[in-house]
């Protein structure tokens, strides 16, 4: 996306020094889009280079007519800022940022469960499945962050520990056109009692929905879609039919006005929560019942 520049290191327009550094200098007020570009290019590049340390230098090519994911999201920034769609190029920028963030925290916790998330990626590049190990790494994240014992397994996806084994089970929603608000509210609850058939849906395990890509596919403003209203319908369903002991929504956006990434989640706690498990979520997630802030990456502001 352009040279490096010889002031701030970040990629420039030009071969010497980028407009940022060369307004300054020169006192030449210069378009907001250049200082856009300027700030995405330059974090775009880190991204890729971490991208290729992890993951090796072919992680980004796309097999057999098949597209790779990881390509796909870090190709969404530049595609996102020639449609002038500047705050899905920061979403989608931050959704990576997150990703290897989280990806680091575990190497350093445990080298053989990285080698084994890394292997899972790698062999799903090319498949949807690839979302669900990428939602495991935020949830490990997570554990890790709220100093949270676990173990990795299958069906259900950790076992979490208190003075008990408990258990959390990850899946996701995906929506690939824009949804209205009762659609999303229908889709979430068809996702919950779909997982409510599992034999490990009991007051022992708690059920994480990544909603993410509900935000991809809607506006910016898209929070409102999760409104007090569309929660208590939610709520109303897991009272009445659903086995979990706890649901919790996640979500990873841009957020426009704050000018700030956020990684949050929405908790729901069933009627048969175990008081044990209760302690594990409130560690888990600290904030009850609504839209919270959990992790915020150091970013250049956008207007």
């Amino acid at each position: 996306m352009g040279a490096i520049c010889q002031k701030c290191k970040k990629y420039s327009f030009n071969n010497k020094i980028c407009d940022l550094c060369k307004s300054q200098i020169d006192s030449i007020d210069i378009p907001l889009e250049k200082i856009i570009y300027h700030d995405l290019s330059f974090y775009q590049q880190q991204i890729i280079k971490d991208l290729k340390n992890i993951f090796g230098t072919n992680c980004l090519l796309d097999k057999n007519n098949k597209k790779n994911k990881l390509r796909l999201m870090t190709n969404n920034i530049t595609e996102f800022y020639l449609q002038k769609k500047y705050h899905k190029a920061r979403a989608e920028l931050g959704n990576l940022a997150f990703f290897i963030h989280n990806l680091k925290a575990v190497g350093e916790y445990n080298k053989k469960l990285y080698k084994k998330i890394k292997k899972n990626i790698k062999s799903n590049l090319y498949d949807n499945a690839f979302y669900g190990h990428k939602f495991e790494v935020s949830i490990t994240g997570s554990l890790l962050k709220n100093k949270i014992k676990f173990k990795k397994r299958e069906s259900p996806d950790f076992e979490i520990y208190n003075n008990k084994t408990f258990f959390l089970e990850c899946t996701s929603v995906k929506f690939d056109k824009n949804p209205q608000n009762d659609e999303i509210v229908e889709k979430i609850i068809k996702k919950i009692l779909e997982k409510n058939k599992k034999t490990y849906a009991n007051n022992k395990t708690i059920l994480s929905i990544d909603i993410t890509n509900m935000f991809e596919v809607t506006s910016h403003t898209g929070l409102h879609y999760l409104n007090e209203n569309a929660i208590n319908k939610i709520k109303e369903v897991i009272y009445k039919e659903v086995k979990y002991a706890a649901i919790t929504l996640h979500v990873q956006v841009y957020k426009k006005f704050e000018q700030n990434f956020m990684d949050g989640t929405i908790k729901i706690k069933n009627k048969n929560l175990h008081q044990e498990l209760e302690e594990l979520l409130d560690q888990f997630v600290s904030v009850k019942g609504k839209y919270y802030p959990l992790t915020e990456l150091e970013m250049p502001k956008m207007k």
